[in-house]
């Protein structure tokens, strides 16, 4: 199986980081940040490793030198392709279809870090486990507190349906701005690492016919009809999940790692 790592956004969340880099240097891309003493995408890159994947496709924005230029000289076997606008996360996917060919494949959003808990194999290996047993589209949860919750971005709402170990996902609320609102004390939301089938990029095209001009081709839309369809499941992580991606999170990671 193949793994994807998405690193074309343009970091929108994290601008207002910039008031606490230094002046005197270039801003780096938000995959060359720095959480704790290692850089955001080498997190992405070791847990596809540990995990097993040695195929591995990085979706890039050609504006980002200097991740281009760190990709390829750490990863010289990795397959690049480039996304010339920020069109989607499925848009980015889908550019990645001919590596992929007809198999499912694995995503891991670089933008958020997961901590594994020890003893336990990183996230993506833990979905990994799963879908081979049901093979079906198979996110991850992670449980948070309310605390936590408002380090998150505001997207990966869910209802769920108990099934055998793992956990049927019959909802998948919509992404909005700002951050996770969580009344409970603890709940479940989905975090960013997906085994998707090769069904996926069927419901891209599908999705394509009904954006408006202008309008992002992003994932949420497509994880929300697979799960109305019967079609998506999710395991809980044993560990700790950041959203990096935000000015809270981001903070949060570098107090844990």
């Amino acid at each position: 199986m193949k793994v994807l790592i998405p690193a074309a956004g343009l970091g929108k969340r994290m601008r207002k980081l910039i008031r606490f880099l230094p002046k005197d240097k270039p801003i780096p891309p938000k995959e060359m940040l720095e959480i704790g003493k290692k850089l955001m995408i080498d997190y992405a890159l070791r847990e596809a490793k540990l995990a097993g994947f040695e195929k591995i496709g990085i979706i890039v924005n050609p504006k980002k030198k200097a991740l281009i230029e760190y990709l390829h000289s750490i990863v010289s076997d990795a397959c690049i392709f480039y996304q010339q606008k920020p069109t989607g996360l499925a848009e980015a996917i889908f550019l990645a279809k001919d590596f992929i060919r007809n198999e499912s494949f694995a995503v891991i959003l670089p933008d958020n870090i997961f901590l594994p808990k020890k003893g336990f194999p990183p996230a993506i290996k833990q979905i990994l486990n799963v879908y081979k047993k049901y093979k079906k589209n198979t996110v991850g949860l992670i449980r948070i507190s309310s605390s936590e919750a408002k380090t998150f971005g505001n997207c990966g709402r869910v209802k769920l349906e108990k099934f055998n170990r793992v956990y049927r996902i019959t909802e998948l609320g919509d992404k909005r701005e700002g951050y996770y609102e969580q009344k409970e004390e603890w709940g479940l939301r989905t975090f960013a690492r997906y085994i998707l089938k090769p069904e996926f990029f069927d419901y891209i095209l599908w999705l394509r016919k009904r954006v408006q001009p202008g309008e992002e081709v992003d994932d949420v839309p497509i994880l929300q009809r697979l799960a109305k369809e019967g079609k998506l499941i999710g395991v809980i992580l044993k560990g700790k999940g950041f959203d990096a991606g935000n000015l809270r999170g981001y903070f949060r990671a570098n107090l844990n790692v």
